[in-house]
């Protein structure tokens, strides 16, 4: 369904795809005509085709680049189709009600309420004009406009459930997959994160990087300050991360003191010019640390990569990184290293 103001969440590729499919629902009208009136068809069929292209439209169009109301604009070929296809079809058709009510329960769904209001007279007025064409039932049409306001009462009823829904959902989607502490990522969003990196540098022939960080003597610091104070020190080399890194990278607190940084499409060299920037904010924070090195908050830092041209699988290179803090621990801490190249292709 489309992505709007009222379920930022969603998808513009998934938005793009419910609604290509509602579309392409459409043609679906004009298949009661194509069995029961075989010389229209040639010219159902034509009414299909042009809607399929409405429904390949809808699929592919940019939608995040657009407003939320283009969609809207995107009915009116549908309504037009229902039209066309009732009025070749000879007047009523039992699929048309249920299939306006799904175009308004999808209008309701995705946009403000006047728009809403707004759009169902249109589909109504498509319903109703075959209807004057070719019936002389006042009931008839008396009852569409009756059930108008009713259609819309549903669609704004089911529109606002099922955004209550997904929101809820949503939410709790997202709260599964953050830290509590910093509102950084967490454990469980760095497997899939890294898992769908992994699978498109393999595919795209390209490569990644991750910079595992941990914060320097930062047990020593707890048991002297306290682990509320430990918890501010987090939440602020957090926001360090945030400030100090690529929009296209994605920061983890990766377990107590440690944080990790997955960088995608970034060479070894590139992700240490990185995490040295990281590092270099940290210490300049100057943070009183009075266990840390120069009396600061500190990190170490161990960088590893994944290239096309030596494949290893996503522990590996976790490994890696990990086995590189450790090295820059080892060699006085507040540092970056990476692995021997002998040793990020052990693997």
């Amino acid at each position: 369904m489309v992505t709007t103001h009222r379920l930022p969440s969603r998808s513009p590729r998934a938005a793009a795809r419910q609604c290509g499919a509602l579309f392409a629902l459409a043609g679906v009208v004009t298949l009661p005509g194509i069995l029961s009136l075989p010389e229209r068809a040639s010219l159902l069929l034509a009414i299909g085709a042009a809607d399929l292209v409405c429904a390949l439209v809808a699929w592919t169009l940019p939608w995040q680049q657009w407003s939320p109301l283009w969609p809207a604009t995107l009915s009116v070929p549908a309504f037009m189709v229902i039209a066309l296809a009732t009025w070749t079809m000879g007047g009523y058709i039992s699929g048309t009600a249920p299939f306006l009510l799904l175009v308004f329960v999808w209008v309701g769904l995705n946009f403000p309420p006047w728009v809403t209001w707004a759009i169902t007279p249109l589909g109504t007025i498509a319903y109703v004009v075959p209807l004057v064409a070719s019936q002389t039932e006042r009931v008839v049409i008396g009852s569409v406009f009756v059930m108008m306001p009713v259609v819309v009462g549903i669609a704004l009823l089911v529109g606002r459930q099922i955004a209550a829904v997904e929101a809820a959902r949503d939410d709790a989607i997202r709260l599964a997959r953050t830290d509590g502490l910093t509102h950084l990522r967490n454990r469980l969003a760095l497997n899939d994160d890294l898992e769908a990196i992994h699978a498109r540098a393999i595919r795209n022939h390209s490569g990644y990087a991750v910079a595992l960080f941990d914060v320097d003597f930062f047990k020593r610091y707890n048991d002297s300050q306290g682990h509320l104070a430990g918890d501010e020190v987090l939440r602020q080399v957090a926001a360090i991360f945030t400030t100090n890194t690529r929009k296209a990278d994605l920061v983890y607190r990766y377990g107590g003191e440690e944080f990790l940084v997955l960088l995608s499409d970034q060479d070894l060299a590139s992700a240490v010019i990185g995490a040295e920037r990281v590092r270099a904010a940290v210490e300049a924070q100057r943070m009183p640390h009075p266990h840390g090195l120069g009396g600061v908050v500190t990190v170490s830092v161990g960088v590893a990569a994944f290239t096309a041209f030596h494949p290893q699988d996503p522990d590996a290179v976790l490994r890696h990184a990990d086995d590189a803090l450790y090295r820059a621990k080892e060699t006085g801490r507040n540092r970056v290293c990476a692995p021997a190249p002998r040793e990020s292709l052990a693997d």
